[in-house]
């Protein structure tokens, strides 16, 4: 059975660490990851033996052109900590009895390099990151010896667990403090406990680097206070310090979790909120819902997103994403009703995962009278994706049309309130769910929230029953009387 795939959602992925000695002529990259665009593990594991089998050869002819190998013939590899050490082989001195103290030592570094080189499946680790990560160990284990009353750890064997950068041939980079470990040493750790989308990891750390990435054994309560009077000061919201400020409470909470610090400065650092949270958004009002219906009703045909996505927000409380990346196998009928198939089940396009806000966002919602005529408007189409889009590299699909729709609010109908946005279809929903009378269970699963932050979620499988979802979707077309 092969053992280099993957499933993801329901799609099989071929995976296959890229060797040593070829990763300069793969720009860098360390892993071959493809979709095998089958949800059959047979079948996957027959692709897989191709796509390996043509990777050998594709390497063959790689090694025959980059000429003789890099390394000497008397060139052997050790495996430390999950990294590939090079050593030459040959008669070698007389072996010498490690002391106890030195085999505990080198025993810690090599489970904390180990535990350390997990990798986040959406982050490859560089080299040099995880060198840097074991000399931070190395400093860790010899202040605990410092403390213990015990000498350094023996040269010997410091060798035989850090990484020896002087074997490929590149000068070693001047390192921090043996008692360093900066905020952002902890994404890494984060990352293999949390598996966070690689679009958190970003924001998280373009916030510890405008936080100039401190020491965490420096950081004090006024340390923190200061970092938040410095995102006000260069004209931040509160909101978006507030966020900052808890991406670093994030961090030190998993570095006290770990041992590495005593105290959490970061915690209940925010500042408090102006405004309660359903003011930061507001819903469209009845004249500015009718100029951005009128704005796009002649776009069906020549720019069907444009015309579509506002209008099935408007009347399923979904989101753009959610929305966008439909493909014409989810529009799905039940008990004679056309509805929308809200799922993270496989790919929106070849190599796009389809994507979710979390598990209870996976949901069926039945199509309003309104709009029902999209069910007819799908059957016209070719099988894949509705609203075909380049990803942004984040693997969002509706990134660039955000940035349209946020020109047509703005510079077409000159609507300046940055508290409207195509999220506020969503409150507006939300309002005449309530003003319907709508049960807050129906409208939350409607909806994909989850009830409260309790642990049972909404459309986890099928949801509330469909007739539920139907009533109350009819009782919306007839409680509003707007067109769409």
């Amino acid at each position: 059975m092969a053992t280099n795939i993957q499933r993801r959602g329901t799609v099989f992925y071929f995976r296959r660490k890229i060797p040593l000695d070829l990763i300069e002529q793969h720009s860098g990259k360390r892993e071959i990851i493809r979709s095998l665009g089958t949800r059959d593990r047979a079948e996957a594991e027959r692709l897989a033996r191709k796509v390996s089998v043509e990777l050998d050869d594709a390497w063959q002819v790689m090694r025959a052109e980059s000429g003789p190998a890099p390394w000497p013939d008397d060139t052997d590899f050790l495996e430390v900590g999950g990294k590939l050490i090079p050593f030459r082989t040959g008669p070698a001195p007389a072996p010498r009895r490690a002391t106890r103290a030195e085999i505990e030592a080198a025993e810690l570094a090599d489970q904390e390099a180990s535990g350390l080189h997990i990798a986040d499946e959406y982050a490859e680790e560089a080299a040099e990151e995880e060198a840097d990560k074991l000399m931070r160990v190395i400093g860790i284990v010899e202040r605990r010896r410092a403390q213990a009353g015990q000498g350094p750890i023996p040269p010997a064997v410091k060798a035989a667990i850090a990484p020896q950068r002087a074997s490929t041939g590149q000068p070693a980079k001047p390192k921090p403090a043996a008692s360093e470990q900066t905020l952002e040493s902890i994404i890494p750790l984060w990352q293999r406990d949390r598996q966070p989308t690689a679009k958190t990891v970003d924001a998280v750390t373009r916030a510890v680097r405008e936080a100039k990435d401190p020491d965490i054994h420096t950081i004090t309560r006024q340390a923190i206070i200061a970092m938040r009077d410095r995102w006000i000061a260069a004209g931040n919201s509160v909101a978006t310090t507030n966020k900052k400020i808890g991406f670093v409470r994030l961090l030190l909470g998993i570095a006290k979790s770990r041992g590495l610090i005593e105290n959490n400065y970061a915690e209940g650092a925010e500042l408090p909120p102006p405004k309660r949270a359903v003011e930061l958004r507001k819903p469209y009002s009845p004249e500015q819902a009718e100029a951005v219906m009128a704005a796009t009703e002649g776009a069906r045909e020549s720019d069907p997103a444009m015309y579509w996505l506002p209008r099935l927000a408007r009347w399923t409380g979904a989101r753009l994403n959610e929305l966008h990346q439909l493909r014409k196998d989810d529009v799905q009928a039940r008990e004679g009703v056309p509805g929308l198939m809200i799922t993270d089940d496989g790919e929106h396009d070849e190599g796009v995962a389809l994507r979710l806000k979390n598990e209870g966002s996976r949901r069926w919602v039945p199509l309003a009278e309104p709009v029902r005529d999209f069910a007819e408007w799908v059957g016209t189409r070719s099988d894949g994706p509705l609203f075909p889009s380049k990803a942004d590299k984040h693997g969002i699909v509706s990134a660039a049309f955000s940035k349209r729709y946020g020109r047509l609010l703005r510079k077409t109908l000159k609507i300046e309130d940055k508290r409207i946005t195509f999220h506020s279809w969503r409150h507006g929903f939300a309002d005449m769910c309530r003003a319907a009378g709508i049960a807050p269970d129906v409208r939350m699963a409607l909806m994909g929230h989850t009830e409260g932050g309790v642990s049972g979620t909404y459309g986890a499988g099928d949801g509330l029953p469909a007739r539920r979802l139907i009533e109350a979707v009819e009782l919306l077309s007839l409680a509003n009387t707007l067109s769409p």
